[in-house]
């Protein structure tokens, strides 16, 4: 490296520092001071970490893979899909709480020239949506993570086939899984630590961790997920009814006043009920007039409650159509077709376009 990179890295890095809030410099001085003799090194024992920028996760990851460095003797690495050395402020923060490397998922000459083998074979092959959706690559299920990679970097309500975009996500995927399959073939990976169990950049490290029978976790400010297969996250989701069930019926019926209450506070135009991160409301407050926006009427009422296209639409696995926009194209069309009154709930925080 040239006495001038070394300067600017130098210098990019010194500017990094500045932003650091004094918040941060407190979070990293706890964290040295807390984990210093926690630190394994030159162990051949590894847990990969995320390495992200959501401050009230990154607190959690800190005491998780700590704690988990401890029980398994091993030694953390954060992981990436970029060198980036122009956050050299957050590298200071992970090395804080005893992250000893940084992997990149950037391959070498042999395995670019196995991508690309595998690549050509395969864009051929790709006809329909629900081809990109099925895609396997060396036993992994990438499909899935190239299509809502697509529709989250490029704000595309649906997947566009002729897309030189598209064929270069499937190149990325092919590219994860050979890297990942290598790089657990050469390392005792004892454990998975993501903040994310979707898109490529987390999905297929988390797929090869549970082919590799290795511990998947995502730990987050409510608590962690212990990961065991796709779609475990929302899992949970599934069994509402029988959790709920499961409750004393003294708590059930207090249960029900507060949803009444918090729905109640939604329906009337608050924002951020129960959701923090709110910007947006679905719905208005009644205005002075009293308008009723339903249509006196006999027929059907038919009500959209319609989605983010982008964010994560797969999250519960797979539907009956192949994304959000090919499931309203549907509902157009059946609305062309009968007598109903048909009403669409925009999503309360939609991302851009």
């Amino acid at each position: 490296m040239s006495k001038i990179r070394k300067f600017v890295l130098r210098l990019v890095g010194a500017i990094s520092l500045l932003k650091i809030d004094s918040n941060t410099r407190r979070y990293i001085r706890h964290n040295k001071k807390y984990w210093k003799n926690w630190c394994v090194n030159n162990s051949e024992s590894v847990i990969l970490i995320d390495f992200h920028d959501m401050n009230e996760t990154l607190i959690a990851l800190s005491y998780f893979s700590n704690i988990l460095a401890r029980k398994y003797n091993a030694s953390i690495r954060s992981f990436s899909s970029k060198r980036l050395f122009h956050h050299r402020a957050k590298h200071n923060i992970y090395r804080s709480f005893n992250t000893v490397a940084h992997v990149v998922t950037v391959l070498n000459n042999k395995q670019r020239c196995r991508k690309s083998k595998i690549v050509q074979k395969i864009l051929p092959r790709i006809k329909t949506k629900q081809d990109v959706f099925n895609l396997e690559v060396l036993g992994v299920w990438i499909g899935i993570d190239v299509y809502e990679t697509y529709l989250r970097e490029f704000y595309e309500p649906t997947i566009k086939l002729n897309d030189e975009r598209l064929d270069k996500m499937i190149d990325r995927g092919v590219g994860l899984v050979i890297f990942w399959m290598d790089f657990f073939s050469k390392n005792n990976v004892v454990s998975v630590l993501v903040s994310h169990d979707c898109y490529l950049e987390f999905n297929v490290l988390c797929k090869i961790s549970y082919i590799n029978k290795v511990s998947v976790y995502l730990p987050d400010c409510t608590g962690a997920t212990y990961a065991t297969e796709p779609f475990s996250v929302h899992s949970n989701y599934r069994s509402y009814k029988e959790r709920f069930a499961s409750l004393p019926f003294e708590e059930q019926i207090e249960a029900r006043k507060i949803a009444k209450r918090q729905l109640n506070r939604r329906m009337n135009g608050e924002i951020g009920v129960d959701m923090s991160y709110s910007t947006a409301s679905a719905f208005s407050v009644a205005n002075e007039d009293n308008i009723n926006v339903l249509i006196k009427s006999d027929k059907v009422k038919v009500l959209i409650c319609s989605h983010c296209f982008y964010d994560n639409p797969h999250g519960l696995g797979g539907m009956l159509f192949v994304d959000f926009y090919e499931w309203l194209c549907y509902l157009g069309s059946v609305a062309e077709q009968t007598d109903y009154d048909w009403y669409i709930k925009i999503h309360p925080d939609p991302l851009p376009g």
